[in-house]
């Protein structure tokens, strides 16, 4: 998104259609590699989460 107005009319659709996010898994800060495995592996299926 290049400005706040495309970035307020994706939220917009998002609201309005509600999408929902798709979260595959949540790695620890202390397992980061093995997250970015998953990824380079193309193991996921939606986003990939990297906490504290």
């Amino acid at each position: 998104m290049d400005s706040h107005q495309e970035f307020k009319e994706m939220l917009e659709l998002v609201n309005k259609y509600r999408i929902k996010l798709v979260l595959d898994q949540i790695f620890p800060h202390s397992e980061t590699a093995d997250a970015m495995k998953r990824l380079e592996d193309s193991e996921q299926f939606g986003k990939i989460e990297i906490s504290r």
